[in-house]
């Protein structure tokens, strides 16, 4: 790999488009036999690269970690990746170094080795929306919607809950992601994760993506298959959709 990010050289996952339609397909002749992880391939990422690139691993590994696929492997090395990418993103960007380029790389890698057992979840699944339609790169559309999913899935009840381990687990999940990112609830993480991308340089918001109108809303939350929310530990619905990617400026 020469970004950090995609942890694409360990997944049986790869993403296509067509006629302007993004998605993904998965077979385990995708996975390599052997791979090379090299952190000075990413000494000449340009910072607006590697910010989205490292938000990807990030969003990744959280992910990993609340997807209702996780295994107790694949959630151990996906908090591993989300320590390393906390540790290590904001110097990346804007205080590159080796010790950071290094850290974003083992991120990157652990991040696509969970996320190859577990899929990502709701905000990759809205962020296809926000690309093709808008053409926000991959990790920064992700990451628009992250710290919105991760305040969401922090209020998971057993009503909605579509985790196999339940609502408790939930619960402890989102809290372990909490600590790791050094915060004391679900409404702190998202403002850490919304002013995160800000420092990165890249706007937060959909209103700077060219998708403030009615419309364009409507169209991202209504844009993911049922199929793709259903690694999201709490339920969606039409109306939780459309409530969420109103709630993001």
């Amino acid at each position: 790999p020469t970004t950090a990010g995609t942890g694409s050289e360990v997944t049986q996952y790869s993403v296509i488009t067509i006629d302007g339609v993004k998605g993904s397909i998965a077979d385990p002749a995708l996975l390599p036999s052997d791979v090379i992880i090299d952190p000075d391939l990413l000494a000449s990422v340009p910072p607006a690269v590697a910010a989205s690139t490292g938000l990807d691993a990030l969003a990744q590994a959280m992910e990993s970690m609340w997807s209702t696929r996780a295994s107790d492997a694949s959630y151990e090395i996906a908090r591993r990746s989300l320590e390393h990418s906390v540790g290590a993103i904001d110097a990346i960007v804007n205080e590159p170094s080796a010790d950071a380029r290094l850290a974003m790389m083992q991120a990157s890698h652990l991040a696509g080795r969970a996320i190859d057992v577990s899929a990502t979840t709701a905000p990759h699944a809205f962020s296809y929306r926000i690309t093709t339609g808008h053409g926000v790169p991959h990790g920064h559309a992700v990451a628009i919607t992250l710290g919105a999913v991760l305040e969401f899935n922090a209020g998971t009840t057993e009503a909605d809950c579509q985790h196999p381990r339940g609502a408790e687990h939930v619960a402890d999940v989102v809290a372990d992601i909490l600590g790791i990112l050094g915060v004391d609830d679900a409404e702190a993480g998202r403002v850490l994760l919304t002013d995160l991308v800000g420092r990165l340089g890249l706007d937060p918001t959909l209103e700077g993506a060219g998708a403030g109108s009615s419309d364009a809303r409507r169209a991202i939350a209504f844009s993911p298959p049922p199929n793709r929310l259903g690694t999201n530990p709490r339920r969606f619905n039409e109306a939780t959709q459309l409530r969420l990617i109103r709630s993001i400026p």
